[in-house]
């Protein structure tokens, strides 16, 4: 998928679905690519954030999956996850759906 194509649907799902999940759960999360059926994000939290990383994957990814036509045929996510306070420190997540 194109750079450009991503950057248009991180801008779409920021402004459709990512923001309740910034103002409520201070999570912020970015496709960064789709290949091979498989769903790349990245994914920042807050202290306040409750749940576990492999749970926030999970949730996560299948909200961006849910929210696009095009990622419907996903069927794997690698997501990295980190903290906000310290972005160069994360944890990479690989699941299937």
């Amino acid at each position: 998928m194109e750079s450009k194509i991503i950057s248009l649907l991180n801008h779409d799902y920021t402004k459709n679905v990512g923001k309740h999940y910034l103002m409520y759960g201070n999570l912020r999360s970015t496709l960064v690519r789709y290949s091979q059926q498989t769903i790349y994000l990245d994914i920042k939290v807050s202290d306040k954030w409750t749940k576990s990383p492999e749970e926030t994957a999970l949730q996560i990814a299948t909200s961006w999956r849910s929210f696009y036509e095009v990622l419907d045929q996903a069927d794997c996510y690698v997501v990295s996850f980190g903290l906000m306070t310290s972005p160069e420190r994360s944890t990479i997540i690989q699941g299937k759906f």
